[in-house]
């Protein structure tokens, strides 16, 4: 991107030459109190799949270890929402250090990712969840983007899937025909796991990263990406520019460190409100396409309703 931040060492992957088996079987931990120590993501991340679907499967007997964990993210959640309340300030000031230290050229490539989110987002959007609602769903295409145009321009001006909730829950009961049944179990469960547009984000800072310190990444970093982008972004706090707090275990599968990180997170804190409000509607919309699929295949929509004024 022709980006350089000074003061840290350009990166050389020293994994390379692992090969894709060796990285998949790495995946699986040894010893997961040392993977915590050691920050190694992948590991955690399979391990606590693994100890979820314990506390799952256990039932009674387990479910105050669940309890534990579910006080433990809210605690650390309402961290995260104290750090939030700050965060104008230090925007300003990074706002400030981005164009002192780096110049118009820096705006110039935050611009670019800018434009290269949105357009994936849009081709997400059009391409994925459209694909799924004609053929998969076999309904008209016209109908589901007016009827969940009012929960996209909401999730655009708060950024916030959680926020947006109570309209997406407007519009695809009353626009789309989506039963309240299916609508008000699938649409919360989404607001919290569906987060294809945080995965998106991830990704593509992920490559950004990878090029302002000289990553050379091979096929097989670009699944890992892809893999700890979609599984990272699965039980996202729905609050404003919450992916950013997920940018280090993404970019610590390809060998970025913590100091490069954060300057990542410094480079592009001022302007996430920006590209948090792209993935906000492709989160909210990938939920009101998965509610609109159940609900065909269960029965439970009124395609009458649904079909009203179409022109698709």
């Amino acid at each position: 991107m022709g980006i350089e931040l000074t003061g840290v060492d350009p990166f050389t992957m020293g994994s390379s030459s692992m090969s894709v088996a060796d990285r998949l079987f790495g995946i699986v931990p040894t010893n997961p109190i040392s993977s915590l120590a050691k920050g190694d993501v992948l590991p955690i991340i399979f391990f606590s799949i693994l100890l979820g679907i314990g506390i799952i499967l256990g039932g009674e007997k387990t479910k105050a270890l669940g309890d534990v964990f579910s006080a433990a993210a809210e605690a650390v959640l309402k961290i995260a929402h104290m750090v939030m309340q700050m965060a104008p300030y230090g925007v300003l000031s990074l706002i400030a250090w981005v164009a002192g230290t780096m110049g118009l050229s820096a705006l110039q490539n935050l611009f670019v990712l800018t434009v290269i989110l949105y357009v994936g987002c849009l081709v997400h959007i059009i391409f994925v969840y459209g694909g799924l609602i004609r053929f998969i769903a076999r309904l008209p295409l016209s109908n589901f983007f007016k009827g969940i145009l009012d929960a996209q321009a909401v999730a655009y001006s708060t950024s916030s899937s959680s926020a947006t909730l109570p309209v997406t829950l407007q519009c695809v009961q009353d626009n789309l025909g989506v039963k309240k049944t299916v609508a008000s179990s699938v649409l919360p469960l989404g607001a919290t796991i569906n987060m294809d547009g945080t995965a998106l984000y991830l990704g593509i800072v992920a490559l950004f990263s990878a090029q302002i310190f000289g990553v050379e990444l091979t096929f097989a970093d670009y699944l890992l990406i892809a893999m700890t982008a979609t599984l990272t972004s699965i039980g996202t706090a729905g609050i404003p520019s919450a992916s950013l707090f997920l940018l280090a275990t993404v970019l610590s599968v390809i060998g970025i460190s913590d100091a490069q990180t954060a300057l990542i997170v410094g480079f592009v804190l001022p302007f996430d409100r920006i590209l948090d409000m792209a993935r906000t509607v492709v989160n909210i919309s990938g939920d009101a396409t998965v509610s609109v699929l159940v609900a065909k295949s269960e029965g439970e929509i009124n395609e009458t309703e649904y079909r009203n004024e179409s022109v698709i």
